[in-house]
């Protein structure tokens, strides 16, 4: 039971180190240079549509029910 044990925390620990010796090196590039244009600001006309407020009920009331209309089924 302590051999398996002191190997679990063996395990965690070459884990949490990040050694991996089949693991290739870390290649890392340069970021990709952003090509950036200065542009006049343009003006865009739209139109605004103004919906008329419906009728809102804070507290609507529902009523469920649930029922099979089935006639081949009702015959049996």
């Amino acid at each position: 039971m302590a051999f398996k044990f002191v190997f679990a925390l063996a395990f965690v620990a070459v884990a949490s180190a990040g050694y991996a010796p089949i693991a290739a090196p870390q290649v890392y590039h340069a970021a990709p240079a952003v090509a950036t244009y200065a542009h006049a600001p343009v003006a865009v006309a739209q139109k605004v549509v103004v919906k008329a407020a419906e009728e809102y009920d804070p507290h609507p009331q529902y009523r469920f029910s649930y029922g099979v209309d089935d006639k081949l089924t009702e015959q049996c």
